[in-house]
């Protein structure tokens, strides 16, 4: 018989053959949509980096040096001053720059070096000075002569400013760099993170691909053998099984493409480390969308054939089911070795040069293992309930999985995973500090401006008092205050008993001392005398608004107070702080992860209880015929179910924490540690087993319909 006739008979002849090969299908487009977006954020990180870690002097390869402005600049040379000024919170890298008009420091998406006063702004920036009064932003740059090309900012929603100097401006507050360059990472940290992530988000997916691969394998082990017992061979049974499989792949390959270019803007909404994707970051390259679509191909047809080939079905037919080998003891192996590699990060018995490839090793080999391993403790928990189980329900449900602990744990494994992943990210997101910008009468407001001098000199300087007066009759200026640092009492702050009365803190004294944390502690000044040999290190401002700080902000240039960083109220100065460290910028990914892996796998726990009804309809529509009601059939499915996550899902959690652990502990070489979850954590766990019932409550008008007496009659 020809493979053209065999082919006719393989292939979809009705409605339920049908919708197997669409599940197919549609599972194999979920797989290559979300491997599409994976491989373009992995490759778009690193890409953003480089666009945006250029305005850093201390990340740039050549030699960094001090500016010293009376020394002068050779041509290829250039002083540059990295600063992050904000607007109503909204943080904006101001890069300050001065060279000779015939250097050749390029700037990356500018055409030219400023001259002073005049400067480039990323079209976001344009935009929002575009929407606001000048005195309150747009000021603060001088003259805008173009903008910054988006091949120099990190995403659309980037705000950055390249500002030209006067050399004086920036004198012993500028370094001289050679060239103007970022870096893909900013340390391997960001690289493991970010692998990680991407590692934790595919491993669902290919975990509905197994699942949906395994569509109606009953029905298509009866197809096999009627084919066998009309002379098929088993080599033409598995190419034919490959066959059908690579047409389903291949369109539903082409439909995830598709999805994967038409969903690459709303997916490019997602924020990671403070700003969006261009749409184009997630579009992956021709030859990246051609690899990712036939290798998922490929994979999906090799999963049919090994499976075809594997079915062992004779000329005789397969009227029964087959009971599974029972899995090993080696299953435990690949999860053994990943927690060892986890462990010796932990215990420091490896260089820490090799903290990061183990740390990532030993997360991939337990996440996979975890998968191998799975089957083996859902046997185990069978056979441990075996004795103590006595209704019908249990009975049956325990017999089934100890006879198929692989498919059975097939079925929950997504829902496993989603909970190990979970744990993992929730964990590594307790190390992220949430600020809390306290309020109370013994703290200074959160919106009080905190100004830090570049030009320091004694409190009485009568230049600086001119400034302060100037600064007093800035619109919507409540009180202005100077602290200064004596070199005698170098403990603390000191300010006058009128600047501490207009604060807020009256004391009896002629001045008061506070600490140099004050922006995170009570304000608390301590009567005291005033040393004689104060200098002046910055300035506070209360304002009445936040126009009106928007507003003091923009007039500093103005008024000749040069600082030595831009200005920020308290409530930026602690937020920002807080955001600048990899854990607090990668956080998104955490979320991510969680809320891909949980949908994920409630779809892959539907789809494979489904699978198993109709794989089984025969024996349980026999059931029915017995006279077992329906509920009991409910409560098989359900305890089928149950079994293997009650034992496996404590598990999954505990080594989620584990490996949580590890990363944060092992890439920071112990500098941090986890904490107690948020309530968020455990609503996701709530999420998890909510979805995981109603993906069984999915299933019960399924098994009803396919187990009905009409529908066994026609088996």
């Amino acid at each position: 018989m020809s493979v053209l006739a065999l082919s006719r008979l393989l292939l979809a002849q009705n409605r339920g053959d049908r919708l197997r090969l669409a599940g197919i299908a549609a599972g194999v487009a979920i797989g290559v949509l979300l491997t599409l977006l994976l491989w373009a954020g992995y490759t778009a990180l690193a890409e953003r980096s480089e666009r945006s870690t250029w305005t850093d002097p201390d990340r740039q390869t050549g030699a960094v040096t001090h500016y010293d402005a009376e020394a002068g600049l050779a041509d290829g040379e250039a002083a540059v001053a990295r600063d992050v000024d904000y607007y109503r919170g909204q943080p904006i890298t101001v890069l300050r720059i001065t060279a000779n008009p015939e250097t050749t420091v390029q700037v990356p998406g500018v055409e030219t070096v400023p001259a002073p006063g005049e400067s480039f702004v990323s079209p976001a920036l344009r935009t929002l000075i575009d929407s606001t009064p000048d005195d309150l932003l747009g000021d603060r740059y001088g003259t805008i002569v173009g903008t910054i090309g988006d091949t120099a900012l990190a995403g659309p929603d980037s705000l950055v400013a390249v500002v030209g100097a006067e050399p004086a401006e920036l004198h012993n507050l500028a370094n001289v760099v050679t060239q103007l360059r970022g870096t893909a990472y900013a340390t391997d940290n960001y690289q493991i993170v970010a692998i990680i992530g991407a590692i934790a988000v595919l491993v669902p997916v290919l975990v509905l691909l197994a699942v949906v691969t395994a569509l109606g394998s009953a029905k298509r082990a009866e197809r096999l053998a009627t084919l066998r017992l009309i002379g098929a061979t088993p080599r033409k049974l598995a190419v034919l099984s490959g066959g059908e499989t690579a047409i389903t792949s291949a369109l539903g390959a082409a439909v995830g493409i598709l999805a994967a270019w038409l969903l690459a803007p709303l997916a490019a909404r997602v924020q990671v480390a403070g700003a969006q994707f261009f749409p184009d970051d997630l579009r992956a390259g021709p030859v990246a969308t051609l690899v990712i679509a036939l290798g998922i191909v490929v994979l999906a047809i090799g999963v049919a054939v090994i499976r075809a080939a594997l079915t062992d079905v004779g000329p005789l037919g397969a009227s029964r089911e087959r009971r599974e080998y029972p899995p090993r003891g080696w299953g435990l192996l690949p999860l053994g070795v990943g927690l060892a590699a986890l462990t010796s990060v932990i215990a420091q018995v490896a260089p820490a040069s090799l903290a990061g490839p183990l740390v990532l090793g030993g997360f991939v080999l337990t996440v996979l293992g975890l998968l191998i391993a799975g089957p083996l403790l859902t046997l185990w928990a069978a056979r441990l309930a075996a004795p103590v189980v006595q209704r019908a329900v249990g009975v049956i449900a325990v017999g089934r999985i100890r006879e198929h602990p692989r498919q059975t744990f097939r079925s929950v494994s997504g829902i496993v995973i989603a909970v190990f992943l979970a744990s993992t990210f929730a964990g590594a997101a307790t190390t992220v500090s949430n600020p809390d910008v306290a309020e109370g009468p013994e703290y200074l407001p959160a919106s009080t401006l905190f100004i830090p001098l570049s030009i320091t000199g004694p409190m009485d300087d009568p230049a600086l008092l001119a400034q302060i007066d100037r600064l007093r009759h800035v619109k919507g200026v409540q009180a202005v205050v100077a602290l200064g640092w004596s070199e005698s009492e170098p403990s603390g702050l000191f300010l006058s008993a009128a600047d501490a009365a207009a604060l807020g803190h009256p004391v009896p004294t002629d001045g008061a001392r506070i600490s140099p944390e004050f922006a995170t502690v009570p304000f608390a000044p301590t009567p005291t005398a005033m040393p004689t040999d104060l200098i002046a290190t910055q300035l506070l401002v209360r304002t009445s608004d936040a126009d009106a700080t928007e507003r003091v902000r923009t007039a500093l240039p103005s008024i000749g107070i040069r600082t030595s960083y831009a200005s920020s109220t308290r409530a930026e100065w602690i937020v920002g702080s807080a955001a600048l460290t990899w854990a607090g910028e990668y956080a998104v990914l955490a979320n991510l992860g969680i809320l891909v892996a949980t949908l994920i796998s409630a779809l892959s726990l539907a789809v494979s209880t489904i699978a198993g009804i109709l794989d089984r309809r025969r024996v349980l529509g026999l059931l029915r015929l017995t006279g077992m009601p329906v509920r009991t059939l409910r409560g098989i499915l359900t305890a089928e179910a149950a079994l293997p996550l009650a034992g496996v899902l404590l598990a999954a959690a505990g080594l989620g924490w584990y490996a949580a652990w590890v990363i944060v502990s092992g890439l920071t070489e112990g500098r941090r540690h986890l904490d107690w979850p948020g309530p968020d954590y455990y609503l996701v766990l709530a999420l998890s087993v909510a979805l995981a019932a109603l993906a069984i409550l999915a299933t019960f008008r399924t098994a009803r319909t396919s187990t009905s007496v009409t529908a066994t009659r026609f088996e």
